[in-house]
């Protein structure tokens, strides 16, 4: 699967927009445009990631909801079991 940040730096390239347009109709610092389509920062929020997508026009829908599937089908199923709501939270 594409990441999103590999479908942001294509839409960038395919509306041929500069990194200072993008910050502009973010609003997010054009440094941090920069770092985050040159992959030097190695884990942007989606505070910064939404409007980013938002501003080429890229849907994020789908990458997020298969992300969480992913991630829930890797993990024990002891962790990701549905509880009742009847039962307690386990405390820590």
């Amino acid at each position: 699967m594409e990441s999103i940040i590999d479908m942001l730096i294509a839409q960038k390239a395919e509306l041929r927009v500069t990194n200072a347009w993008i910050a502009e109709e973010s609003r997010v610092p054009e440094s941090t445009v920069t770092k985050v389509l040159n992959k030097t920062n190695k884990s942007p929020s989606l505070a910064t990631i939404i409007p980013m997508a938002a501003a080429l026009g890229v849907s994020m829908t789908p990458q997020i909801i298969g992300r969480v599937e992913e991630k829930s089908w890797n993990r024990s199923p002891n962790k990701w079991q549905k509880r009742s709501t009847n039962q307690p939270l386990p405390r820590r």
